[in-house]
């Protein structure tokens, strides 16, 4: 997702600062490392200094009576959603105890309270607001746990700005909702000349699909494009909703990716190959002989995940050389 650029410089447009990409911890579904891919571009928000009140429009507020209120500037707030943001986006990718998650999940509940409270405050940002605050606001909705949000953000994913559009992206991934119009999100995926938003976007697609989301053709073709994908994290993503989507047609795509010389799409293609032989009888032997055959190609951590794999597969331990599973996978229909 895009970084949040510098306030306060106007007239021309300074470096982005980037962190890795904010995404949920692992599903059990995808309990695997490859699920944290497209972290290989993306930021959440950057380390940028305090925004200065100077730099916001004051946000008019009324009572029920419509008497107005004292002014409550926005900036404030977008700093310290900023500073949650990156915190939160810290943790999310290297939470390694108990302690991290709860650390974690504190500050989701903090980040959902302090957007619900200011939530149409930050949706009059998010349209209308310099690019700064909408990069910002497009990212805190994503905490919103609303549906409020849905609408809002599916506009932003037609702003000028790419980190915009990407921050709006992972929001729609972050709030995962069944009931999401994927339209517009594919055609990120397929055709957004930067590389952020294909990746947030087949992120978000992906954690949307995973939610049991109606799908047909136009996802499975987005994703069977997007495996070619120069991007190794579209690659990774999409390999991963071929398996969801038990794509049987790709299997020998994914098993080519298996030499992808980038680990995480391969090993990505492994766990979708998994899914599909696992949860098809029919294609358990197709599966099984595409990762077997691979073995001798690779090393590293993508053969250790091929490796678990095949004994998920199998249920069975036919040991590290390749010779034995070649041995097992033939024997299947």
């Amino acid at each position: 997702m895009g970084g949040v650029e510098t306030p306060g410089l106007r007239g021309r447009d300074p470096p982005v600062a980037r962190l890795p990409e904010v995404m949920s911890a692992p599903s059990p579904l995808l309990p695997w490392p490859v699920v944290l891919c497209a972290a290989l571009a993306l930021a959440a928000c950057s380390s940028t200094p305090k925004p200065k009140k100077a730099d916001y429009a004051p946000v008019e507020r009324w009572d029920e009576d419509r008497v107005r209120l004292p002014e409550k500037p926005i900036g404030p707030l977008l700093a310290q959603l900023d500073g949650l943001m990156r915190n939160w986006t810290t943790l999310a990718l290297t939470a390694s105890d108990p302690l991290d998650d709860r650390r974690r999940e504190a500050l989701e509940s903090d980040l959902r309270y302090r957007v619900s409270k200011r939530f149409d405050e930050l949706v009059a940002e998010l349209e209308a607001g310099p690019p700064s605050n909408r990069q910002v606001a497009a990212m805190a909705l994503g905490f919103s746990a609303t549906d409020r949000a849905l609408s809002p953000l599916l506009a932003a994913l037609h702003d000028a700005r790419p980190e915009v559009r990407s921050n709006a992206l992972t929001a729609l991934g972050l709030l995962a909702l069944r009931d999401t119009p994927l339209e517009r999100v594919r055609e990120l995926v397929e055709s957004d000349p930067h590389e952020t938003v294909r990746i947030q976007g087949a992120l978000a697609l992906r954690k949307i699909i995973q939610t049991g989301a109606p799908t047909g053709d136009a996802e499975l073709e987005t994703a069977r494009n997007g495996i070619l994908d120069p991007s190794p994290g579209v690659r990774s993503e999409c390999c991963l909703i071929l398996g969801l989507l038990r794509d049987e047609e790709s299997i020998d795509l994914l098993g080519q990716l298996l030499r992808d010389p980038t680990p995480l799409p391969a090993a990505a293609a492994a766990r979708s190959l998994q899914m599909i032989g696992t949860e098809d009888s029919r294609q358990l032997g197709p599966t099984a002989r595409a990762l077997a055959s691979s073995l001798d190609d690779v090393d590293g951590n993508v053969r250790q995940t091929i490796l678990k794999c095949l004994m998920t597969m199998s249920r069975s331990n036919f040991g590290e050389r390749s010779e034995g599973w070649i041995e097992w996978a033939n024997r299947l229909p």
